[in-house]
C-alpha cells in the first residue's frame, strides 16, 4: 500500500489533465473531481505530455486551463502555459479568469457532468452551480466543431478542443 501512495504521489498533476493518455473527456471529469488548488498550484504544466506539431495545441491547452479553472478553491491559475507567444491563447486565458472570478459557481459550485456524441463528436457538458448564490454556468468541451444541446438551455456551439463557458445563471448578491 506504501508503494500504491508513493506512485500515485509521483503522478504528474498534468496527467489527470485532458490528452495525456486516452485523451478522453474522462480526464476533465477526474480532474475536477480529485484534484486540490493545492495539487494545482504546485504542479501545473498545461504543455506536458503535448505534442508541439499538433495542430489543436492551443486549444488542448485552452481546454487544460479551464479544466483547472473548474477545480474548487483558489489555484493560483499562472505559470506554464504555453510554449508559444499565441495571442489567442493569452486573450482566452485573460477571459477565462474573468469569467472565473465573476462566477462563484466556478470555484466553489457542485459540479454535474454529461458526456454525449453529437454527430462525429465526443462531448463532455459541465454544469456547476453555487447555492448560496444560483450562479449556474455551463462549460461544453468537444473533439470536433459541433452543437451541443443543453437541457433547459438550448444548443452551445463548439470549437473542436476549445471550451465554450456560458452562464445559464447569474450569481445573485
Amino acid at each position: 500500500m506504501f508503494y500504491t501512495l508513493i506512485a500515485a504521489l509521483a503522478l504528474s498533476v498534468a496527467q489527470l489533465l485532458p490528452f495525456t493518455a486516452t485523451s478522453t473527456w474522462d480526464d476533465v471529469k477526474n480532474a475536477v473531481t480529485t484534484l486540490t488548488a493545492a495539487d494545482l498550484e504546485k504542479h501545473m504544466n498545461l504543455t506536458e505530455g503535448l505534442s508541439l506539431n499538433d495542430d489543436y495545441l492551443i486549444d488542448k491547452q485552452m481546454a487544460r486551463f479551464v479544466t483547472v479553472a473548474l477545480v474548487n478553491g483558489s489555484p493560483a491559475i499562472t505559470g506554464r502555459i504555453s510554449v508559444s507567444d499565441d495571442s489567442s491563447l493569452k486573450d482566452f486565458v485573460s477571459e477565462v479568469r474573468e469569467f472565473r472570478k465573476a462566477n462563484p459557481a466556478m470555484y466553489r459550485g457542485n459540479a454535474t457532468f454529461a458526456a454525449q456524441r453529437v454527430g462525429p463528436a465526443n462531448t463532455l457538458t459541465v454544469i456547476k452551480t453555487d447555492e448560496p448564490t444560483g450562479n449556474k454556468v455551463v462549460i461544453v468541451f468537444s473533439d470536433q466543431p459541433t452543437t451541443v444541446p443543453v437541457h433547459g438551455h438550448g444548443g452551445v456551439d463548439v470549437d473542436a478542443y476549445r471550451p465554450e463557458l456560458e452562464v445559464i445563471a447569474p450569481p445573485k448578491n
